[in-house]
């Protein structure tokens, strides 16, 4: 019978199966059948074979297995068999032979068959697909196309007379799945299929491997699941996915039961029987039945979302904690899970609950151990929460440090007495060092909010007040007492509220003058001897309309500093709008801290903390080489700008999975795709990247306004192209390393390591990389609706800074970047090559970094395609003599050069050329031939060259003012057979040529004929070796064809429209190819070349009167002299059309005299 769609390969074996062996072919109508319907059709036209699809078997079995009855051939196949059907099958139809059949459609419908013995073996664990059908080969390999032995599980790859050509116009599919068979030169086909070999060499089916999951770092295969789950007595049928839930993903099992009724606990208790604790589903669905695609196979995408409703065992979900919810049992316990609860923000947590998939990182870890150290007075490392990321493992770790007292511990922080000098936090003292330095508004910290409704200002007003009454920080001032500064606390000041009434301006004006005044505010800088340090002005712009603009210097507050106030802000203006304050006094101040860590950080502590970032930092490079667009300022400007970033939910979703597979937190994930980054654009494989860290590892320090921030400095180790799993191992390790040793300020650290210091950039870091997930507040005022205002003033602190917020719409965030190094356009682009390098991450973690792309598509067409489309035409069957031998032809009374001891015109110079090439022909030189020429920038040079080309020789050039080793290493190694050279010059190396000297051979040479002569070369016969500098070893020879030298000259000669009527120098030594576009341009145009005398280099002016009163056209120079001669004064009136610059990268002053064309 013919059941299967169309549009389905097994349609292919249903009719012509039936039809080219004369059998009846039943057709049934196009819709899927009931179980009445099939069983009616089957016994009207008693059908004898008949093929289902695995699910459909299943339904018709459970249904009522004499539907089947009298099929003598029953073919399965689609997908996993049941054993539990096929046995009940079996039992029903003894005269049914039932066959499992596999096959994907790029191998004919049919690979193997296995027709299943009635005593079907009770241990396997599935149906096997058995073994290959005719003119069929199978083989199961690992990833390096090796046979498996049995037993061991690899992909399935098929070939034979089945095989597909490949897949409609799609080259690029078909040549990544149908490949070479290494075993026997044709193709196979990679089916993506998992199997192995059992003992008696049939085939099981393991499942997809692109079904294979990675679920917290473990490797899962689901069809292992499914089938625990099919041998469990009341289950029917299973299928398991990896499903996202409340922002974590699970192992989600959808169950058909063969009762209604099922106990989850004793399922749960049979499951871990058989299963690892990592592959227990954490979520059950039960269904009356899976749903089904047209073609009969399970829809895995028409499975439903669990419904949530709460960690409850009862309705239509269960989802379990990793394995039963248990609540704490010791005291130690009981503590952890109320820090737990409270830092995470959760009502309740179980003690096998694993601290980051709930939502931690590495910030709220740090904020735990701060409440650790506080709870039970030990200093444990942030990485023991990683070692032991459960309550039960974690208090153990602490019940162990108590008994061997392992935890360094540390003294309290106490309020000091205000009559005594307070020093500064080493972090406040960098600051105001720089600023005795220069007074500078680089660390403002500006913010202007627009509030919309009916604003209560004396509520405003006493609230600002309280913030500052409440905070030493704010009220503090810096004096230098004894050589040293110190912090000076006011006891009790008030922070005026200026109140700036604009509603007599239009509205547009309004806000060109907003925009003015926050700018302005923003840039007013702070006098560090004087409180307060904070500045507010309200800019008034109607009754219920006004604009606040808050502004505090970054000494007395950091980031998380202005959570605190923006919080404290909407809770004071809330309290005193009803005429009370709610916030408790603090324990501690700033002041307080700042005393507390130069009395702990004396010289036996401060050792210990720089052995390891002595150690860690130990030759790593203190200067990260960006490409910049722009020269770097001899003065840091802090001038900045910003460039904003944007990733979707899809891409963070995925960028949060792997680094919960990877044991690593998103913040390790991005750092290490961000150092990628960095380390493709500066070529450096050793970076010391900066990173901000809160630095408040003590749960006083939460709540104080104050200048905490400390930057750790985290050096990444890309050599060696490791793959990305390997390079976030290595950061996740290096960040824990840092946290562990995060109590030492940056200031201090370079003080200690003393790097060369200059005012162009930081030391030891230029670009820092921030994930903010510090506390963050909304400003929220009664009545008040509130929006953020965005002005164009930025500083910057560093060359490069990306901070980045994780929120519900993805990540989100901004590159802020020196404006006197890069332009917006590449920030832009940058940022794209970032999104680009994390989806190439997110597909394949296993690449090796160097194989990640930056280049979006569209990019790399443009490089690859666009950028080098240059097909030009021109002539490939010519040399270069041949040019100019029809430029004799064209203008034989023309000069073609001119030197100091005279000219000689297009006709002359042909004829010593041939004279000379006759010659160099009865030596021996032919096509390919290597002639040496050593000789000085003369006409003797000129027919040299021309005379080596026209024997049909490639010619070597050699500087006569090289040294001797150098001259006897190019002799040597380019193996010449003549050298031509003069007899004036020094002597020349030892060497096995045979030499021509143009001064006093020539007597002999001019004997020979001046007519063209025939040498039988070709275009692609070689025209000239010449050897590189040598700087990274020997010199090597560079060999060049006729053909590579007509396409420059013919490019040469339409980028500068060379003609017959120019005059171009000659400056460069043939040695260098410099000389090759100074020479064969212009005599293949009929133009004339100037020797230039070596004296004239030497002096700009001289040259300069040189070209002028030469007339010269066309000039190449390097780039020092040219440097040189654009500084000098021209007339208008010159002949000097293009100057072309070499060599080294060109200044050109703002004080250019030069008349550009």
């Amino acid at each position: 019978m013919q059941l299967a769609n169309i549009a389905f390969d097994a349609s292919t074996f249903e009719i012509w199966g039936a039809l080219l062996h004369g059998a009846k072919c039943v057709l049934f109508p196009g819709k899927i059948p009931t179980f009445k319907e099939l069983s009616n059709t089957l016994q009207k036209h008693k059908i004898t074979i008949l093929w289902l699809t695995s699910a459909l078997f299943n339904a018709v079995i459970d249904d009522d297995p004499d539907t089947l009855s009298g099929i003598s051939q029953l073919l399965i196949g689609g997908e996993a068999l049941s054993s539990d059907r096929v046995r009940l099958a079996q039992k029903s139809l003894p005269s049914t032979q039932i066959i499992n059949g596999y096959g994907p459609t790029e191998s004919t419908t049919f690979t193997c068959c296995y027709p299943i013995p009635q005593l079907l073996d009770s241990s396997l664990k599935s149906i096997p697909i058995g073994r290959a059908i005719a003119n069929t080969q199978t083989y199961i390999l690992d990833r390096h196309l090796q046979p498996v032995p049995v037993g061991v599980a690899g992909e399935l790859y098929i070939g034979g007379d089945g095989l597909a050509r490949g897949y409609l116009n799609r080259p690029d599919l078909t040549a990544e799945k149908f490949i070479s068979n290494p075993f026997d030169r044709s193709k196979f086909y990679k089916t993506g299929d998992l199997a192995r070999y059992i003992p008696d060499g049939n085939i099981e089916f393991l499942g997809r491997i692109d079904r294979q999951v990675k679920l917290r770092g473990f490797r899962i295969e689901p069809e292992e699941i499914e089938t625990v789950f099919t041998q469990h007595p009341q289950v029917n049928e299973a299928i398991v996915l990896v499903r996202e839930i409340s922002h974590h993903k699970h192992l989600v099992a959808y169950i058909v039961l063969k009762e209604r009724s099922l106990n989850l606990s004793d399922l749960r208790i049979f499951l871990k029987e058989k299963l690892p604790q990592y592959m227990l589903p954490s979520a059950f669905v039960t269904l009356k039945a899976l749903p089904l695609t047209p073609n009969g196979k399970v829809d895995r995408h028409a499975l439903p979302m669990p419904e949530i409703t709460a960690f409850t065992q009862n309705g239509h979900l269960t989802l379990a904690k990793p394995s039963k919810f248990e609540l704490p049992r010791t005291p130690t316990e009981e503590i952890l899970a109320t820090m737990w609860a409270e830092v995470l923000g959760l009502k309740q947590v179980g003690i096998d609950d694993r601290f980051f998939e709930l939502g931690g990182h590495s910030l709220l870890a740090t904020q735990l151990t701060s409440r650790v150290r506080q709870t039970f007075s030990l200093e444990l490392p942030l990485s023991s929460l990683f070692e032991a990321p459960t309550i039960r493992e974690y208090s153990k770790v602490i019940e162990d440090a108590q008994k061997s007292q392992k935890g360094l511990q540390i003294p309290a922080i106490a309020p000091v007495s205000r009559s005594e000098n307070i020093p500064l936090s080493f972090a406040q003292q960098r600051l105001w060092f720089l600023n005795q330095l220069e007074t500078s508004t680089a660390y403002n910290m500006p913010t202007a909010v627009n509030l919309s409704g009916k604003l209560q200002i004396q509520a405003l007003d006493q609230a600002l007040n309280e913030i500052v009454q409440r905070h030493e920080a704010l009220r503090t001032s810096f004096k230098v007492v004894n050589g040293s500064p110190i912090q000076v606390i006011s006891p009790n000041q008030s922070l005026p509220l200026l109140l700036v009434n604009l509603q007599h301006l239009p509205k547009i004006e309004q806000s060109a003058e907003v925009e003015r005044r926050a700018i302005a505010f923003a840039q007013q800088p702070f006098d560090l001897t004087q409180s307060l340090l904070l500045r507010v002005t309200l800019l008034q712009l109607g009754e219920e309309s006004h604009v606040l603009l808050v502004n505090m210097h970054h000494i007395v507050s950091d980031g998380w500093s202005m959570g605190i106030f923006i919080r404290e802000l909407s809770a004071l203006y809330e309290a005193f709008s009803g005429g009370n304050s709610p916030l408790p006094p603090l324990p501690i101040q700033y002041a307080d801290f700042a005393h507390w860590q130069r009395q702990w950080l004396t010289r036996e502590v401060l050792d210990d903390r720089l052995k390891y970032w002595k150690q860690k930092l130990a030759s790593a490079p203190t200067i990260l080489e960006l490409p910049t667009d722009r020269p770097r300022p001899p003065v840091q400007s802090f001038r900045g700008s910003t460039q904003q970033f944007q990733l979707d939910p899809q891409l963070t979703e995925q960028l949060k999975s792997l680094s919960q597979q990877s044991g690593a937190t998103l913040f390790m994930t991005l750092l290490a795709a961000f150092a990628i980054l960095l380390s493709r654009y500066s070529n450096q494989n050793d970076l010391v990247i900066g990173s901000p860290i809160a630095n408040r590892n003590r749960s006083e320090l939460e709540s104080l306004i104050g200048f905490f921030v400390n930057t750790l400095m985290l050096r990444i180790d890309l050599k060696n192209n490791p793959t990305f799993g390997e390079l976030l191992e290595q950061v996740r390790q290096t960040a824990l390393d840092a946290y562990a040793h995060q109590d030492l300020p940056f200031e201090k650290l370079v003080e200690e390591l003393q790097p060369d210091r200059d005012l162009e950039r930081n030391p030891l870091v230029q670009v820092v990389f921030a994930l903010q997930n510090a506390p963050t507040s909304s400003l929220s005022l009664p009545n008040l609706s509130i929006n953020l205002l965005e002005f164009d003033y930025r500083s910057v602190r560093f060359d490069l800074e990306f901070h980045l917020w994780d929120v519900p719409e993805g990540l989100s965030g901004y590159f802020v970047y020196n404006t006197d190094l890069f332009n917006k356009t590449t920030i832009a682009r940058l940022a794209r090559h970032f999104q680009t390098l994390l989806q190439a991450v997110v597909a394949n973690p296993e690449q090796h970094v160097c194989s990640l792309p930056l280049l979006s598509a569209i990019e790399q067409h443009k490089i690859l395609k666009e950028w080098n489309h240059t097909s030009v035409n021109y002539p490939q069957n010519k040399c270069i003599h041949q040019l100019f031998e029809a430029q004799v032809e064209k203008s034989p009374d023309a000069v073609a050069v001119v030197c100091e001891e005279g000219q000689l015109t297009y006709q002359e110079l042909n004829r010593k050329a041939n004279q000379l090439a006759h010659h160099l022909q009865a030596l021996g030189v032919k096509p390919e031939t290597l002639v040496g020429i050593c000789v000085d920038r003369s006409l003797d040079l000129i027919v040299g060259l021309l005379g080596i080309l026209k024997a049909g020789g490639a010619y070597v050039p050699l500087d006569p003012s090289y040294p001797q080793a150098r001259l006897s290493y190019m002799l040597s190694d380019s193996d010449v057979s003549v050298l031509v050279t003069q007899q004036k010059l020094v002597a020349i190396p030892e060497h096995q040529a045979h030499i021509v000297y143009l001064d006093t051979d020539w007597e002999v040479i001019s004997r020979q004929s001046e007519d063209n002569l025939s040498s039988g070369i070709a275009a692609f016969n070689l025209a000239y070796v010449i050897y590189t500098s040598g700087s990274t070893g020997n010199p090597k020879g560079v060999l060049v064809a006729h053909k590579n030298l007509l396409n420059l000259v013919f490019w040469h000669q339409r980028a500068f429209e060379i003609n017959s009527l120019d005059r171009a120098t000659q400056l460069a030594k043939t040695a260098f190819d410099a000389s090759v576009w100074e020479i064969w341009p212009y005599l293949a145009a009929g133009a004339s070349i100037y020797l230039v005398k070596p004296e004239l280099l030497s002096s700009p002016l001289q040259l300069q009167n040189w070209l002028v009163s030469k007339e010269i056209s066309i000039a190449f120079l390097p780039t020092p002299l040219a440097e040189e001669l654009l500084a000098l004064k021209w007339s208008e009136n010159i002949a000097l059309k293009f100057l072309l610059v070499g060599a080294i990268a060109c200044i050109i002053t703002p004080q250019l005299h030069f008349p550009l064309k």
